[in-house]
Parts: C-alpha cells; structure tokens; sequence
C-alpha cells in the first residue's frame, strides 16, 4: 500500500534565463529537397520542393526558385507554401526544352526582409 511521504521543501539556486529576441536580423535558412542534385528525369516537368525555416523570430513570408540553363539569365519563380510559413514548400515547372540541363537556386525572405544567400546550384537533366 501507499503511503503519504513527509512534506519537505524543495529549495533550488538555479535560475532560468530565457533570451527573447526583440528584433529579427537574422535571414531564414532555405533548402530544396528533390530533386536532387544531378537528377535525370524523362520528361518536360518536374516540381521542386523543400524546407524553410527562420530563426529569428518571424517566419518565411516568401521562397523563390531560380531555374536556368548553363550560361543563361536566371528566371525567378514564387514556389507555393504546403504548410503554414513556407515550412515546406513547392514550385512547378512545366514545357521545359529537353534534353537539357538545368540550374535551380532557391532564396528565401522572412517578414522583417531578410534575405538568405542564394544556394549553390544544383543541377538536373531532362531527357527524351
């Protein structure tokens, strides 16, 4: 059977200090998730997806991919959020000239405008 345990007072020293940022400087962090880089793909489509997340304090209020081929001007588009403040995310790509190869960047800006540095590209390769 239980028994009640004696009260005794529990006394701690320690103290907690929870650090709240008051202003967001800080960019988010951006990432495609497929396709991978060096992906070769039979088709004149293909959907970039991946993951943003801010770290100070704001959320991503906008992802834009970047798509090129080699040697060409970089197009951005708006990739749309899946979940709430872009925590995943995904643009499409359709009527693509193949067989080519692509460039795809992507960036990302919070609700206070940070920007996060472009990525380094990756590339894929659409086929006949």
């Amino acid at each position: 059977t239980a028994r009640p345990a004696p009260l005794a007072p529990i006394l701690s020293i320690a103290s907690h200090t929870i650090n709240r940022r008051t202003v967001d400087d800080l960019a988010p962090v951006v990432r495609m998730t497929e396709p991978m880089s060096g992906a070769t793909l039979a088709s004149d489509w293909f959907i970039v997806r991946g993951v943003a997340q801010d770290l100070g304090g704001s959320v991503p209020s906008r992802v834009q991919v970047g798509i090129n081929r080699p040697g060409r001007a970089i197009t951005w588009v708006d990739a749309v959020p899946v979940d709430a403040g872009f925590a995943t995310w995904e643009a499409r790509f359709f009527e693509l000239a193949r067989p080519q190869g692509y460039e795809l960047r992507v960036q990302a800006e919070d609700w206070a405008g940070n920007r996060s540095a472009i990525s380094t590209p990756i590339t894929v390769t659409l086929t006949e």
